[in-house]
């Protein structure tokens, strides 16, 4: 929605221009929902950063980041996350207090995501097909040009985590009914989570949206066909045994047909990625500035 559109470029403008001249630092962007032109007044601003390899150089940023944000409003809350997800990357989230004028909008733009990934990181963060198009404010050098999609490899890595997703559901999906037979309820609903529903939405990703098949259970609202949510928001049921029996039961089987069905060679990754590729993304002025 237009109306976080404002501050979300205040909190983009600030950041870049205290980070652009920092030695060391490279490509500055915002990704997350607005690299899908889907950000609204609830959206976090997703800001990328791409440094040269060293000691220092991540938290240095992070600490300017903290400083810059508290010039627009007090950080009321930080969290730098011990251990990222990913190679290469440190991470902090950022709640700001809300602002202080009477006509500001108390509900928008709270929450800041700072990853600084080093350049010698894996190039996932900017490829469109998983993360859309990069927003980016500064990359004198044009680091932040995507690598092509190779879906040669991508076809590969779906049929290994399919194959690793079945394995590993086939073998542990009798939890649930061990649990059950022994009366324990909070655990037969734990493992029908992490193991009937990790492997339901894993194959449905895969019928459904190849390309972000690896993203659990974010954005299926926005990926998955409505009556596709509408199964899944039923398995989603009260931790009682026989609701978790039915929706265990139920889930087995759509795992199941879902993924004999499934036909990875045939699917045309080249030409969904090309599709990704051409949408126009959306952009500042300049989206290439040197500040």
């Amino acid at each position: 929605m237009s109306s976080a559109r404002p501050d979300r470029d205040l909190v983009l403008a600030v950041l870049r221009d205290a980070l652009a001249p920092i030695e060391g630092v490279l490509a500055i962007w915002e990704g997350g929902s607005a690299s899908w032109s889907l950000d609204d007044e609830h959206s976090d601003v997703d800001v990328g950063v791409l440094a040269d390899d060293g000691s220092g150089i991540a938290l240095r940023v992070l600490d300017v980041v903290e400083e810059t944000l508290g010039r627009v409003s007090p950080v009321a809350l930080r969290w730098r996350v011990a251990e990222p997800l990913w190679r290469g990357v440190e991470q902090c989230f950022y709640q700001l207090a809300p602002r202080a004028e009477p006509s500001a909008r108390r509900d928008v733009i709270t929450k800041v995501d700072v990853a600084v990934i080093a350049r010698s990181a894996p190039s996932y963060f900017l490829e469109p097909e998983q993360h859309g198009h990069a927003r980016v404010v500064f990359d004198p050098h044009g680091l932040t040009v995507p690598k092509p999609f190779d879906a040669g490899a991508f076809r590969a890595r779906m049929k290994a985590d399919l194959a690793d997703a079945l394995d590993r559901f086939r073998m542990l999906d009798h939890l649930v009914e061990k649990e059950l037979g022994r009366g324990k309820v909070i655990d037969a609903h734990a493992f029908f989570l992490s193991v009937t529903v990790r492997a339901l939405v894993i194959v449905l990703g895969m019928k459904h949206r190849p390309l972000r098949y690896g993203f659990g259970m974010r954005y299926l609202h926005r990926d998955l066909p409505p009556d596709v949510v509408a199964t899944i928001e039923s398995l989603l049921v009260p931790a009682v045994p026989d609701a978790i029996r039915d929706a265990h039961t139920r889930g087995r089987a759509l795992i199941e047909s879902t993924a004999t069905a499934l036909d990875l060679d045939a699917l045309d990754l080249d030409a969904l990625s090309r599709e990704v590729r051409e949408r126009r993304g959306r952009g500042l002025s300049s989206s290439r500035s040197r500040t």
